[in-house]
């Protein structure tokens, strides 16, 4: 168990570097953490629920890295900010993960990067960010990579490109903004994919459905120039 509702600075090196730590982490509403290298870093981390509700900086990488080997489902909570100088966060693990945003985590290379083989399930919500730099070449705001993942964006992602999957079957439901600076706002990769874009939903550069039979579902008329590709049903 880990609880911070105070203020810890490590500018050398990481602000917190835990391993092996088992239950909940939280940062609490006045919790403070900033390193010179990771905001945060649980190594071989056995809990299963991640909590942020204050501010988490990693200035020379990345703001929260999770190395989870825990059996059950983790689960990540942020209403606060969490920045890195590369990653704002990046989670490895062998189970599901499931990220729930309404605060903002930023990267210059990445917002948000998940791996691993388990399954993935992300609720940005309303008010929620989720943006690497868009003005850094290659940068990448929500990055998928495992077996199937689930976005349900009602909140802003952005980055050069806004969201890359891999390989698994991914569902994207757009209710929000998924911008790419770079040209392309989508990249859903291989795997049998489906991209809806809801009432509410824009973007802003190409939707890909690379490889696999990916379906594409529009709530409503919509006209648009950028390039839409790599579908192979249109619902």
């Amino acid at each position: 168990l880990f609880y911070n509702d105070g203020n810890i600075s490590g500018l050398g090196n990481d602000g917190v570097n835990l391993t092996g730590l088992e239950g909940i982490f939280t940062n609490d509403l006045n919790g403070y953490v900033e390193g010179g290298d990771e905001g945060v870093e649980l190594n071989d981390f056995r809990g299963s629920i991640v909590f942020n509700y204050g501010e988490i900086y990693g200035l020379g990488d990345t703001g929260l890295q999770i190395d989870h080997t825990g059996l059950s489902q983790l689960y990540i909570s942020n209403t606060g900010t969490i920045f890195g100088g590369f990653e704002g966060l990046n989670v490895g693990s062998g189970t599901s993960i499931s990220l729930v945003n309404s605060g903002l985590i930023a990267g210059s290379l990445t917002g948000v990067a998940l791996t691993g083989s388990g399954s993935h399930v992300v609720r940005n919500l309303l008010g929620g960010e989720i943006v690497a730099d868009p003005g850094t070449f290659g940068s990448i705001g929500l990055f998928l990579d495992g077996s199937d993942s689930v976005v349900l964006n009602e909140g802003l992602i952005a980055g050069d490109l806004g969201l890359l999957g891999t390989l698994g079957d991914d569902i994207i439901v757009n209710d929000g903004r998924i911008w790419g600076s770079g040209g392309v706002a989508v990249d859903l990769a291989d795997g049998d994919d489906v991209f809806y874009l809801g009432a509410n939903g824009g973007y802003q550069g190409q939707i890909l459905g690379g490889d696999g039979m990916d379906e594409i579902i529009f709530d409503r008329r919509w006209r648009t120039n950028d390039f839409i590709g790599g579908f192979e049903y249109l619902g």
